[in-house]
């Protein structure tokens, strides 16, 4: 399966960014695949998990937490294509292609 995360914030519209490993962190540290510069953004903020066709995104106890389609979660969440993750100010569609590209 093919993940992506397609940013959703105004002066970035349409970006994509792949989900090319298991774990793919996203945060404020140099070790985060997804770097911010956002105050509002935890070192390291969450994870999203692929595997076995199933993607699962966690909040690593962020201060400002980690939204999917505007409910802030507390445990791990199943994504689906087409789910808005939202991570301080920036804002991600979750893709989802199975099968040849």
């Amino acid at each position: 399966m093919q993940v992506q995360l397609i940013v959703a914030n105004k002066n970035q519209n349409g970006q994509v960014i792949p989900i090319d490993v298991p774990a793919f962190r996203i945060g404020r540290a140099e070790d985060c695949h997804l770097r911010s510069d956002s105050s509002r953004v935890s070192a390291q903020h969450c994870v999203i998990h692929s595997h076995n066709n199933t993607v699962t995104v966690l909040d690593l106890g962020s201060e400002s937490g980690t939204y999917v389609n505007g409910e802030r979660i507390t445990f791990p969440q199943t994504l689906k294509d087409g789910d808005e993750i939202t991570v301080g100010k920036h804002r991600f569609i979750v893709s989802m292609k199975t099968g040849a590209a």
